[in-house]
């Protein structure tokens, strides 16, 4: 998908956010009272901080891990040369979350054979950077594993739906092959 593609399915959503930082923007210039223009420019920070991290997330579903490590360093280096190690830090483990649950929701639909989930694999990658990623999440492939199906299904007094990691293993060698 190219950047062009991309802007054009998602221009009306830029459109909206425009216009909602535009009206906080135009609400703090209008209020009467330095308190409220306060207010209106923490709502504006606050939406816009949402904003980047919608659109990061888009980065990492539409374009793949693999541009998104791209990304990652300069945003790495602006995070260190800003908040120092700690907060490059916190923000390797909160992109490892984020894209960690992007491939496992993946993963786990590939599992029970979902055909979108097995096109969205073929689109970004090649057997041999699959199985790599596959053994660098495979923690939180377990973890949301036992989030998404074992403890409802526990809950709920359901049979509980069994996971073999080697079966997605084989079934992804067939498909990117």
């Amino acid at each position: 998908m190219t950047l062009r593609e991309i802007i054009k399915e998602y221009s009306e959503l830029l459109f909206v956010a425009a216009v909602v930082l535009a009206l906080f923007l135009l609400a703090a210039w209008l209020s009467p009272t330095p308190r409220e223009q306060l207010t209106y420019l923490q709502y504006f920070f606050m939406t816009l901080a949402t904003i980047y991290v919608l659109i990061t997330l888009l980065v990492l579903v539409v374009l793949g891990f693999r541009k998104l490590s791209y990304y990652m360093v300069i945003f790495l280096a602006m995070a260190i040369y800003m908040g120092g190690l700690t907060i490059a830090a916190i923000a390797i483990l909160l992109t490892y979350l984020s894209w960690g649950f992007v491939f496992a929701l993946e993963i786990l639909l590939v599992y029970h054979e979902v055909e979108s989930a097995k096109e969205w694999f073929v689109k970004r990658y090649d057997y041999q950077s699959f199985e790599r990623e596959y053994r660098v999440f495979y923690p939180l492939v377990l973890f949301y594993y036992f989030l998404l199906e074992w403890l409802p299904d526990r809950m709920h007094g359901n049979p509980i739906a069994s996971f073999k990691p080697d079966k997605v293993l084989v079934e992804m060698r067939e498909i990117l092959k």
